[in-house]
Parts: C-alpha cells; structure tokens; sequence
C-alpha cells in the first residue's frame, strides 16, 4: 500500500478471527469485521486518521451476508462499503442487501459498494439473484462498473466481482488486475476528488472577470447560454480547485519476497495469461501447480525474516519492538465498558475476602482463578 500510494483497501473473505493479527505499514489502520461460524469476514485498510468511522446502522452480518460500511471522511461525503455475499445464499438476502442499498443512497453520500457479490452480471440467462440485483441497482440509479471477467477457469468465465456507486462522474478508470494469488482477481477504481480548502474564493472572484461572457448574455437561446455558462465555470473551478485522484487498490510491500520468489511470480504469471487463452488442461495444472508451491515459499519466506529479525535483535526493548509489530493488535470498537468493568470490581472483590491475607495479588492469583475471571469477562 505504501510503495503504490493506495488509500482505501477493501478485503472480502478475509477468514480472520480474534486470534489472527495483521501487521500494517506505519500510518495505516485496519477495521475488521471477523468470520463467525460459516461467514468468511470482511475488511477494510485504509490510512489512518481520526475522520474515520464505522456506520454501523448500515453494516450486516450473517452466515450468508456480510456488510462492513465506513465513513471515509465527513466533508468528502465518501461512504465505502465492503459486502460479501455467499454462493449459495438465498433471495432474502438480496432482499436484505436492496434494503441497505436504498438507505445508502437516502444518506446524499457518494457510496462506492465493492465486493464479491456472488452474481454472475456476464452471464446471458441471468438467475434470479443477479435480475434482482440490477434491477435494483437501476431503481436506485447506480452504476455498476466492472465489466470485464473477474474469476477465470478452464470452463468458465464470471464478473461476480462488483463496484456499485452513485457517483459515476467521480471515476476516472476503474478494471480488473489479474494477480493469479487467488482465483479471484483484484477490482480497482480511481476517482477524482476536488479539494476546495486551499481555494481562494477572491482568486476565483478576479479570474471569473477575465473569461468572455458574451456568449451567455447575448443570446436568446437558453441551452446555448447555459452550456457556455458551463463551459466557463468548469474551466475556472478546475484551475483555482483542482481534481485529485485517489486511487482504491493495494499491494502491499513484502520485504521477504526474494528475487527468485520475484521471478517465480513473474513466470506463474505468463502461465496464467496462457492457460486463460488456450483453455488447455495441461497449462491449467502447470499454473495451479506453480501458484500452489509459489504460496508455500512466500509463507516460508515470511516466517523465515520475521524469525531471523527477531533472533538477530540483542537488546530486550528491541526485541519486544519486533514483536509488537509482528503481534499489533486489531483496532476494536468498544461501546460499552459499563458490564466489564462491572465484572472485573466483582471478581477482585470476591477474590480479596476469600483470601484476606494476600500481599500480592498477581504472584498469588493461581491459573484457575485467572482463567475462572476471564470466562466471566467474555460472558
């Protein structure tokens, strides 16, 4: 993310629970909504900054949706929305997913909605899902933008992958990246977001002097005037307020991959682009075997730095500097503090009368009664 300059990363299927850390490049931060007991969990990366915040009224979680919704930054009006909607989920859950949609869209927000949506927008005879889905999506008067294939097999071709958004304009480009790591590929968008902070109102004021307006006062037509109008404005707001782009997409940096692993890549690749244009068994396996043995040398790899960095740091602090990078806990939402800390006095209360003699508590506390407190705290 950072050597790409990527903003916002959006995850589905993430397979994280509360056990599973994520080590982030410095200024970035990380909001999660783990799988359950058949959700797979979905994700969102983005730089950190306190405008950022979950919308929880329009997040959702079952086994067969998953919905994680931000608020990017109050003035820029951008909500980000990740979903992840299961293969073998039912129509209620479209149902339910229209539903959040119409009240995204009620919000006035610029919404960009991204994720596997498990509705196949490519297909000819479209199942009920997917007419659902667009239909909706027209009710709504959004715009879906991937057209293009985003899962590839030796019999198939699918675009389940989806970017949905009321703010069509906003994008510059938007596709399909095909990194062969999974069998789904990356979607990306760019949009264009104009900053009107460092503008000088008096600046636009003396520029807007300068332009002809003949065209606009002189003339009976209105759809002239108005269009010559635009054309003015345009042209001024775009030099004294400029658009930037800010691009949704990531890769992230990886210290540990080798210029062999690098090359490997770079091959398993070429292997992929070939086995999706000849559709030949024989180059399918060839690339599934090499993405297979590719993933267990990036996950050695991976174990073998983190390893080597920790065994060759001498000092004490910079050992624990390591390992708090390695094991940098999740950021979490806490609502309510009242019933923990309700529990924690209770416990310490009844811990201190059955034994009144204790002059240290955390050398005398047994495991039993440690492991009795924390069960009452997750209850």
């Amino acid at each position: 993310m950072s050597d790409n300059d990527i903003d916002i990363l959006a995850l589905s299927e993430t397979w994280l629970d509360e056990d599973h850390h994520i080590r982030l490049p410095h200024g970035r931060q990380i909001i999660r909504q783990d799988l359950t007991n058949h959700s797979g969990g979905v994700a969102i990366i983005l730089r950190s900054h306190g405008q950022t915040h979950v919308v929880q009224e329009l997040c959702y979680q079952t086994k067969t949706l998953e919905v994680l919704t931000i608020m990017v930054s109050a003035k820029l009006r951008l909500l980000i929305s990740v979903v992840h909607r299961h293969s073998k989920a039912s129509i209620t859950n479209m149902d339910t997913l229209s539903e959040l949609l119409s009240t995204m869209t009620t919000t006035g927000h610029r919404l960009f909605l991204l994720g596997d949506l498990n509705c196949d927008v490519l297909k000819a005879a479209q199942g009920v899902e997917t007419t659902r889905l667009l239909s909706t999506l027209y009710q709504l008067h959004l715009s879906q933008l991937i057209q293009n294939p985003t899962r590839t097999t030796p019999i198939s071709s699918t675009c389940a992958d989806l970017v949905t958004t009321n703010a069509r304009r906003y994008v510059s480009s938007c596709g399909v990246i095909n990194h062969g790591a999974s069998d789904h590929d990356d979607i990306f968008f760019i949009i264009k977001i104009r900053y009107m902070k460092k503008m000088s109102s008096e600046d636009l004021i003396i520029g807007l002097s300068i332009p002809d307006w003949y065209g606009v006062l002189n003339t009976d037509d209105a759809s002239v005037a108005a269009e010559h109008f635009s054309e003015i404005m345009q042209r001024m707001i775009n030099f004294h307020a400029p658009q930037r782009e800010v691009q949704l997409n990531s890769v992230d940096s990886s210290p540990w991959l080798s210029n062999e692993i690098c090359g490997r890549l770079r091959r398993h690749d070429l292997w992929n682009i070939r086995a999706q244009r000849t559709k030949h068994d024989l180059h399918w396996d060839l690339y599934c075997g090499l993405r297979n043995s590719i993933r267990n040398d990036i996950r050695n790899a991976n174990k073998s730095y983190n390893g080597d960095r920790f065994s060759l740091t001498v000092s004490g602090r910079e050992k624990w500097k390591v390992l708090d990078e390695l094991l940098e806990s999740k950021t979490r939402q806490i609502n309510n503090l009242g019933p923990s800390a309700n529990k924690l006095n209770t416990f310490f209360a009844n811990t201190c009368t059955a034994h009144p003699d204790m002059t240290n508590a955390s050398d005398l506390l047994p495991n039993t009664i440690l492991d009795r407190f924390e069960r009452q705290v997750r209850a």
